[in-house]
């Protein structure tokens, strides 16, 4: 294997993907361990940017009593 040690990944799409070219030949295996790292600016503008988007489209309903069924079923 070329490369041995901590490779800093970002976590998108369900993979880990590493923020640099790795000198790994295609198939090769190993083993990810993961520990949280502080978000740099682009993932917490990123992050809030979907915020934002949860709010604008009313994704979350917040607060208020249950939702009622035809509130649950959309039948537009």
């Amino acid at each position: 294997m070329g490369y041995h040690g901590e490779i800093p990944v970002t976590f998108d799409g369900g993979v880990f993907r590493p923020d640099a070219p790795l000198a790994l030949p295609n198939g090769a295996r190993g083993v990810v361990s993961v520990w949280p790292v502080a978000p740099n600016a682009e993932s917490r503008r990123r992050a809030w940017e979907v915020i934002d988007r949860i709010r604008r489209e009313k994704l979350i309903r917040l607060g208020g009593g249950p939702i009622k069924r035809d509130e649950l079923y959309d039948r537009g």
